[in-house]
């Protein structure tokens, strides 16, 4: 539980709805709220302790940034994505993120590659999803950030958003952590050697493995619905 916003809260000078944004923000990426589920207005105003005003406006700019969905019947809604679109999110994730990765080469320095070191460590330690999941976002931001490229960072960021809620199937095997980890270690070694072009050339293939078994899981979810009877499918 992500709790109440208090005006005590130690979060800088910034506005409500800005404070309220990263919370919803942070909760969908943490899987408090699934793809598909609604989002009530009242209910998130009774929660965050705020008006229904402020909500209403977090929700319509988590809109503009692909989080959740309008719906005539239902209202705001975590977006669920298609498999094409969820396809099209990993294409352009690949070229972008492996372009951040080889811009970032001339400018990690050895406090850089050593807190990498350190995330790797902490994402061998953890057992939680959802903390995995945040301190391997960390690791990819800090190398993506060093490239000083704030809009396609930005666009990166935004894209991580969408495809977060899916990634829980990946998981799921201990094989894909330890590959990813493995993975991980050798874009630092890469770095280190001064070899950018390579670290590139292994983000690319890590997030092409993610996106294999991302879309494998997705797929066979899809045909498992299409075969259950029509009345099954519609309820929620």
């Amino acid at each position: 539980m992500i709790g109440l916003i208090k005006m005590d809260e130690n979060l800088g000078y910034r506005s409500l709805q800005e404070i309220l944004r990263q919370k919803l923000h942070q909760a969908i990426l943490g899987g408090q709220y699934q793809p598909g589920e609604r989002l009530n207005i009242n209910k998130l105003a009774k929660y965050y302790n705020v008006s229904p005003v402020p909500v209403r406006e977090v929700l319509r700019a988590l809109e503009a940034e692909g989080l959740i969905s309008f719906t005539p019947n239902r209202g705001a809604v975590v977006k669920a994505l298609s498999i094409d679109e969820l396809r099209e999110t990993f294409a352009i994730r690949i070229v972008l993120e492996s372009l951040a990765a080889r811009e970032a080469g001339s400018h990690l320095t050895k406090n850089d590659l050593k807190r990498l070191d350190q995330l790797i460590a902490e994402m061998d330690k953890t057992v939680d999803t959802s903390a995995w999941l945040s301190l391997n976002q960390d690791f990819h931001l800090l190398i993506y950030q060093a490239a000083s490229l704030p809009r396609l960072c930005h666009i990166i960021v935004s894209l991580w958003a969408i495809a977060r809620p899916y990634l829980g199937v990946f998981m799921t095997e201990v094989d894909n952590l330890a590959k990813a980890q493995t993975e991980h270690r050798e874009i630092v070694d890469a770095y280190r050697r001064n070899d950018a072009g390579m670290a590139s050339v292994i983000i690319e293939q890590h997030l092409t493995d993610t996106r294999n078994v991302v879309m494998s899981a997705f797929e066979r979810a899809e045909r498992v619905k299409q075969s259950l009877p029509a009345d099954l499918t519609q309820k929620k």
